[in-house]
């Protein structure tokens, strides 16, 4: 496969993911959900966790060799060795604001 073929095709997983990261966060944004505090004091919900699972499944199924630092993995201890490519995740960037109900997160 070409490579700008498979660029795109990375890409198009990848945003496929982010939506679908996206559509379990507003389920939890529609409902009542409590924020529990982390380590550093910044809030988590059950919001992070879903889509965090939703991201990480994604990649290692697409990506198995490469591996993944996640925020919410990270806060419980699972920290991989990377190398010179890896992903980094943030599932919920703005947990403060989506537990605010602003509208100011983003996957």
């Amino acid at each position: 496969m070409p490579d700008n073929v498979q660029s795109q095709s990375q890409l198009s997983l990848l945003l496929s993911l982010a939506v679908s990261a996206g559509s379990e966060i507003l389920s939890v944004y529609g409902e009542d959900f409590a924020a529990e505090t982390k380590s550093d004091g910044s809030p988590v919900t059950v919001a992070d966790e879903r889509a965090e699972g939703v991201i990480l499944a994604g990649l290692a199924k697409a990506f198995p060799t490469v591996p993944v630092i996640a925020e919410e993995a990270v806060e419980a201890g699972n920290l991989p060795d990377v190398g010179e490519r890896y992903f980094l995740v943030d599932p919920l960037d703005g947990t403060k604001e989506f537990v605010s109900r602003n509208g100011e997160f983003t996957v």
